[in-house]
């Protein structure tokens, strides 16, 4: 009668531990990763070889678009970011913003980056030096002053200067994203409405 040794049983563990690695190396292997060229961003440049990749999406709410940001570890200190919006399906993809940003930065897609219309869609991007709030037109298409993006965080510092920016937390209207503040004190200020098509912040009632 053949008896199972303490020997065998490391054996076999250490066979498992291999095919299991070996199997997990296979799956994560990404194939290089290929910038789409658009009139308004230049592209990025990206080398073949990278360490990380991660998708994140957001959709519409009708449902029948999403938004996409993908990030690709390039160094120990940056990370390059590609935004698009595209059908469900991945189908009519068109980039509408594309950077490198350091390690200590970082680009995210709120769970409400789609306004009621999906006309809009906005992105944050946090860092040491604060928040930056960029909004942009699903289709691509630059707005009428010919930029591709409308700089909520700058046009904030340079019409409220003695309060600070808190968050951008969404929609409430097609045309209006809620801003939050902080007072000269850093208590808790007043919101706002920021108006896409007026360019200005309405003071909200509450805070």
């Amino acid at each position: 009668m053949n008896h199972f040794t303490l020997r065998d049983f490391a054996i076999t563990v250490g066979s498992l531990v291999i095919i299991t690695v070996a199997i997990a190396v296979t799956q994560h292997r990404t194939l290089p990763f290929t910038l789409l060229a658009v009139s308004q961003a230049p592209p990025v440049s990206v080398p073949s070889t990278h360490v990380t990749t991660t998708l994140s999406d957001v959709h519409a709410p009708d449902g029948t678009r999403k938004l996409t940001m993908k990030r690709v570890t390039l160094t120990a200190t940056e990370s390059a970011y590609v935004v698009t919006t595209s059908d469900i399906s991945g189908a009519n993809r068109t980039v509408l913003y594309q950077t490198v940003l350091p390690v200590s930065d970082d680009l995210i897609l709120p769970p409400n980056s789609w306004s009621p219309d999906n006309k809009f869609v906005f992105v944050k991007i946090t860092s040491p030096q604060g928040l930056s709030v960029q909004v942009f037109q699903s289709n691509g298409e630059a707005f009428g002053d010919g930029q591709p993006a409308v700089d909520v965080s700058q046009i904030f510092h340079e019409k409220l200067p003695d309060v600070a920016l808190r968050d951008v937390t969404g929609w409430d209207d097609p045309s209006l994203l809620h801003v939050m503040t902080y007072a000269a004190d850093k208590s808790i200020g007043f919101s706002y409405w920021f108006d896409m098509w007026g360019r200005n912040f309405i003071e909200l009632a509450h805070r």
